[in-house]
């Protein structure tokens, strides 16, 4: 019986337009299901992992390992071909082109999380090093050995010239290090409370903005890294509309320049511009399952998937620059949504 509710929830998108309308983001659809600790959303590929198990949705048929249930997993992401990359305590696998693999502790280091590079390597957060895989999980794997400080990082992102960066969800003092340049000379910079980040607060996630700065979610906050390494200096942001009160899940970047948030308080969507900066927020009274959002995953194409407790939500965002979505516009969208399924034989 566990995790059956999967089955029939994430497969059939057709939902009704609900939400706000101030950047035109909808609620498209709404369902329960067991809590998605982790999410990972592609045009043709969700995935997720529920207390520990990991599913998948391919050929629009829900999957799960059976490998899950001794090795839970902790972590979830997408390639930009689909393939989805499971991390977990005792191994790290990849689902790619309806088929599975794995590496074991044996062979690999635990890992935690991972983010998939501009070059297509996969950058995996393990215990004591930053692992890069190139060619899959098989492939040929690189270590950038961690300063004890930075050890048993929880999170991680990457920005466009390659810099990786980890967050650690503990109270010790050094949350945050970036590692410069990792395939090449892997200068690894780890920041102390008096670089401008809150001490003793666990970060819980981190994203990319559209400038290539860091975001950084804290308990005490949003913050963007901004400046040089290694003299990175810290802005807060969004304190005015009430993240620094919210408890910040996750994030991910929208595929549009902005950063979706994950917050106990609803999803809160950011232009992602630190000049002129613009945010929407969406909860339960806009159509969200729920208003708490444990987990965010955007598809690069306009859609948004959240985890909320026994539930999850798809959000469709605008064009860039287009108008609010009302009447047959978003009967259009909606439309368009359900032909792409039926092209692939999922019922409209």
């Amino acid at each position: 019986m566990r995790h059956r509710a999967l089955v029939w929830t994430i497969v059939f998108w057709t939902g009704v337009g609900l939400g706000s309308e101030a950047f035109g983001a909808r609620v498209l659809e709404t369902r329960p299901m067991n809590t998605p600790a982790s999410l990972a959303l592609h045009p043709e590929v969700l995935g997720s992992v529920v207390s520990g198990a990991i599913e998948w949705v391919d050929d629009w048929q829900v999957r799960e390992t059976p490998i899950s249930a001794d090795f839970p997993a902790t972590h979830v992401t997408a390639g930009p071909d689909g393939t989805l990359y499971f991390s977990a305590q005792f191994w790290f696998g990849e689902r790619r082109r309806g088929e599975s693999h794995v590496r074991f502790r044996r062979d690999v280091p635990a890992t935690r999380a991972a983010v998939v590079d501009p070059s297509g390597a996969v950058c995996a957060a393990g215990y004591d090093a930053l692992l890069i895989f190139e060619g899959g999980v098989h492939g040929t794997r690189t270590e950038v050995e961690l300063p004890y400080e930075i050890w048993a990082a929880d999170s991680i992102a990457v920005n466009e010239r390659g810099d990786v960066a980890l967050g650690r969800a503990t109270t010790n003092a050094w949350n945050f290090a970036i590692v410069e340049d990792p395939r090449g000379e892997a200068r690894v910079h780890a920041f102390p409370p008096e670089s401008g980040l809150p001490a003793d607060s666990p970060v819980r996630a981190l994203a990319v903005d559209r400038a290539g700065h860091f975001v950084i979610a804290t308990d005490a906050g949003l913050f963007v890294a901004v400046g040089e390494l290694p003299g990175l200096k810290f802005a807060e942001i969004g304190a005015e509309e009430g993240l620094g009160g919210y408890w910040i899940t996750s994030l991910a970047n929208d595929g549009q320049g902005g950063v979706a948030i994950g917050t106990r308080k609803g999803l809160f969507l950011w232009n992602g511009s630190l000049a002129t900066p613009a945010f929407e927020r969406l909860t339960a009274a806009d159509g969200l399952y729920h208003d708490w959002v444990t987990s965010v995953a955007a598809d690069g194409a306009g859609e948004l998937a959240t985890g909320h407790p026994l539930g999850l939500s798809l959000v469709a965002l605008p064009e860039p620059g287009a108008a609010p979505l009302a009447g047959a516009a978003l009967a259009a969208l909606l439309a368009l949504r359900r032909g792409r399924k039926e092209s692939v034989g999922l019922p409209g």
